[in-house]
């Protein structure tokens, strides 16, 4: 256990380092805007990709089970809601980054 805890701690470092040797940042804001906001948008990226991947996977079933004659009688309900939800999360990801770019750069 704690090879592995210093194994990813060693990762961290490492993955952050660049961040901090050519950055140099001056400001408490400069430190967020160099190394934080980078990792949020790769996590909020992540999600969103994960969210489409899981959306289509629903959609590719729910046509395969009205082609086999065992249709859900919620899946239009379900495939309403998940284009809703992917509307929300790119829309509150634009307004992330609207707000990044006012109060940070």
């Amino acid at each position: 256990m704690q090879r592995k805890f210093s194994a990813i701690l060693l990762g961290i470092f490492v993955a952050a380092l660049p961040s901090f040797a050519l950055a140099a940042p001056v400001t408490f804001s400069d430190l967020i805007y160099n190394w934080l906001i980078p990792y949020i948008n790769i996590g909020i990226s992540l999600i969103l990709t994960s969210a489409v991947v899981i959306y289509m996977k629903n959609t590719a079933s729910g046509i395969f089970n009205l082609r086999s004659g065992k249709p859900d009688p919620d899946w239009q309900q379900s495939m309403l809601w998940g284009i809703i939800i992917l509307t929300l999360m790119v829309s509150i990801w634009g307004v992330l980054s609207v707000l990044s770019n006012t109060f940070f750069r």
